[in-house]
């Protein structure tokens, strides 16, 4: 076991002993898998659009991983506030939303923000709008 050494006041001793983690049941496969839909995928969207998006995209499955890890989402605060009765994730969305809505509506209403024209996108849900290369 690894020994971490400081003051500790309270027990008046300086040496205290971590336990070991243990090992992490990562799925190498589904790592490896990840990892070279990520890279082939910037590597197409460098190829195809530009180095710009490639970097987007990395920057997006990074983001992802990260929020992944720290179980955020709409279905988890859900899942914690069925489960256990803890209502702080629903909440603390509660509060994300009214301070975008509160934030964006004015600025809606404006019809621009920092000389960008702003309006609400309507489309059809589908992919008939796409332009595919190729």
């Amino acid at each position: 076991m690894p020994t971490y050494l400081f003051f500790n006041p309270i027990a008046m001793s300086t040496t205290i002993t971590a336990p070991m983690r243990p090992p992490s049941n990562i799925n190498p496969g589904a790592l490896w898998s990840a990892l070279a839909i990520v890279v082939i995928g910037a590597w197409y969207l460098g190829q195809a659009v530009g180095p710009r998006q490639a970097a987007l995209y990395v920057v997006g499955a990074l983001l992802g991983v990260t929020l992944y890890h720290a179980a955020f989402g709409f279905t988890s605060a859900w899942r914690v506030f069925i489960a256990d009765g803890r209502g702080e994730g629903l909440r603390a969305q509660m509060v994300m939303l009214a301070v975008g809505v509160a934030l964006f509506f004015p600025v809606l209403a404006a019809g621009s923000l920092f000389g960008a024209p702003v309006k609400g996108l309507v489309a059809p849900a589908g992919t008939s709008g796409w332009r595919w290369s190729g």
